[in-house]
């Protein structure tokens, strides 16, 4: 039978990223609708009076997308659900949206799609350099090397109980957000949770730093994080099939020395440390890289 997902995102902002996700792993389509939100163009309306009702639809307040997508595959649909949650942070932050599935017992027209890349890549005309062959192995590969674990909180943890779990785990630098389904959401970096932590054990080390207004409203901006939820950043992983060369990618971009690798449902099956993936590209020191397989 087949299932309706019903999307109603709040901010708009994340729909090209969503519609990009859910076309890569094969959603056969999508509808996308205009929708207000009734407490908020209750709100709206008061400030701005009941004169600006009819162009309600104009203001940016207001303004919701509910995207419609039929589908009949469940792994799909897993998918397509994790992948909404991941970019918008998780649905059970305040103004992340709304998810929802309807059963749809009868359906005519409905045709399913590949995803995006499915067709296999041509092998190239010539053998890779060793380094460059290592770039091609799989994430999977460095998944059974240190760093194993890390601190996994949720997004309503305070700070303290952010700090204590990742004191825990010092091999690791990163804590990763998980909402109520084991779902990565967030990640957190040691050093912002020691900054948030010592800028209220001592100011004075931070208060002498303070040269520009940027500063100064960073400050501010950390003395409001209380909250998991309030100090993490957006997540940033890899999946296990992806390549090292995607991995480092994703690591320098963020400027990260340790990456989460997530199955497709984006639960955390193992890290990528930085460390382990340059003794994996050098001559003399293949770290679960066999020379004999192989090149790509």
């Amino acid at each position: 039978m087949a299932n309706l997902l019903v999307l109603i995102l709040d901010e708009p902002a994340h729909l090209p990223a969503i519609l990009d996700r859910w076309r890569a792993i094969g959603v056969p389509g999508t509808t996308i609708l205009r929708s207000l939100g009734g407490f908020g163009l209750t709100s709206w309306l008061d400030r701005v009076g009941l004169g600006m009702l009819g162009r309600a639809f104009e203001a940016p307040e207001t303004e919701q997308r509910v995207i419609l997508s039929l589908m009949d595959d469940d792994a799909i649909l897993e998918r397509a659900i994790a992948e909404a949650e991941q970019i918008v942070g998780g649905f059970d932050r305040p103004k992340s949206g709304l998810l929802f599935v309807l059963p749809v017992p009868r359906t005519l027209g409905l045709k399913g799609r590949a995803p995006a890349g499915a067709e296999a890549a041509p092998a190239p005309p010539f053998p890779l350099r060793e380094a460059a062959a290592a770039l091609a192995f799989p994430v999977s590969r460095l998944l059974d090397l240190p760093p194993r674990e890390s601190a996994v909180v949720h997004p309503q943890d305070t700070l303290p109980v952010v700090a204590a779990a990742m004191a825990d785990q010092p091999g690791n630098p990163l804590a990763c957000v998980v909402n109520d389904e084991g779902r990565l959401v967030g990640l957190i970096r040691l050093e912002t949770v020691v900054a948030d932590l010592f800028m209220e054990l001592m100011p004075e080390a931070f208060l002498g730093d303070l040269s520009e207004l940027g500063d100064a409203l960073q400050y501010a901006g950390r003395l409001t994080h209380r909250t998991a939820g309030d100090a993490m950043e957006p997540a940033t992983s890899v999946k296990s099939t992806d390549t090292l060369r995607t991995a480092y990618k994703a690591m320098h971009s963020k400027h990260l020395s340790v990456i989460p690798a997530v199955d497709e449902t984006h639960h955390v099956v193992g890290f990528v440390a930085l460390a382990n993936l340059l003794a994996a590209v050098c001559k003399d020191a293949v770290i679960g890289c066999n020379r004999s397989e192989p090149q790509a």
